[in-house]
């Protein structure tokens, strides 16, 4: 039986796909399934897919009819799993250390026999506050999460959010209900951050392996990037609107208000 299902949401980034492919079946831990959700894509990123999948059953390509958007593609992805964790990929990362997997994977299960794990998260290349010299800081004043991935503590740590490539349980995914799908637009900012808060109100712990690493190149075409630079400040402030009222409450909106002054009178200072 599989343990290890990854899930792959993708869209119009057929370009990237071979690279992660190559990167995938490069790493040391190969007893592997990858569920690659084609959301709808308008490229030739079906007939890539295809390509890999008939000559490696580990791949099991499946195309959606209608555009649903990332946190979707991940939910129907884990619906179609067999294993019983779950790495979200993304098409635009690579692995940078071939024991990547097995690493989070040995983390979960030694750590699983002391705590109620949630998920393992490993460094992320290419993410954050680079001079944040902690791996996550939640902003005493505007709530604002501060997260610096790329940073090593050099040891495994405790953290309240991680990024969408981690090891999640599918025992924990299904028991607070997979990802928002309908609240959050645009590109989909606090989608991750909503599903590592449920995870943590129902008693979940979520840890930071940083012998783990992936680079993240952050594609600007295809995925839930928009070329539409309005647009997309208007997405992203109207996902911490609702992020901040779902957890925090209406009152604490004002918050999000805040956060831009402090950008500038404390550029790097979490508050």
């Amino acid at each position: 039986m599989v343990t290890l299902s990854i899930v792959l949401p993708t869209y119009n980034r057929g370009n990237c796909i071979k690279r992660f492919l190559k990167s995938l079946r490069s790493q040391s831990y190969d007893d592997w399934e990858l569920i690659i959700v084609n959301d709808a894509s308008k490229d030739g990123t079906p007939k890539i897919i295809s390509k890999f999948a008939s000559y490696d059953k580990r791949i099991h390509p499946y195309s959606l009819k209608k555009h649903r958007g990332l946190p979707a593609a991940r939910n129907i992805g884990v619906q179609l799993s067999k294993g019983n964790l779950i790495f979200f990929g993304e098409d635009d990362i690579i692995f940078k250390n071939k024991d990547a997997l097995i690493s989070l994977m040995n983390t979960y299960f030694e750590l699983k026999e002391s705590y109620r794990v949630g998920a393992v998260g490993p460094r992320l290349l290419g993410s954050g506050y680079k001079w944040l010299n902690d791996v996550v800081k939640i902003g005493s004043i505007s709530r604002w999460i501060y997260h610096n991935f790329e940073y090593d503590p050099g040891r495994i740590v405790e953290v309240p959010v991680l990024h969408s490539c981690s090891l999640i349980s599918k025992k924990a995914f299904y028991e607070v209900g997979g990802f928002e799908e309908r609240l959050y637009t645009g590109t989909y900012v606090y989608e991750e951050v909503d599903f590592y808060y449920r995870l943590r109100m129902n008693g979940y712990k979520l840890f930071f392996q940083p012998k783990s690493v992936i680079q993240h190149d952050h594609v600007r075409t295809g995925g839930c990037e928009k070329n539409n630079l309005i647009r997309t400040y208007y997405n992203e402030f109207r996902n911490s609107i609702l992020f901040l009222s779902r957890f925090y409450g209406f009152s604490q909106v004002f918050r999000i208000f805040i956060y831009p002054g402090l950008r500038i009178v404390f550029p790097r200072k979490p508050l």
